[in-house]
């Protein structure tokens, strides 16, 4: 990944400052996606137990 950013925004290959500023973008990107991971698991389990598992049966069944 840090040689397709280096490739993608014309980086120079022999330039180390640039394959840093390309792994401090590959990290940017990991942590992004990361916590987005994380804000999709703790609003989707959740929304299972009140869907799914729940006692409430105030939503439509389909029997």
């Amino acid at each position: 990944m840090i040689l397709s950013f280096l490739t993608l925004e014309g980086f120079d290959r022999s330039n180390p400052y640039d394959y840093i500023y390309a792994f401090s973008e590959c990290m940017f990107l990991y942590t992004m996606i990361a916590f987005h991971n994380l804000i999709n698991f703790f609003i989707s389990i959740p929304l299972a137990f009140k869907l799914f598992w729940s006692n409430d049966k105030s939503y439509p069944q389909t029997s």
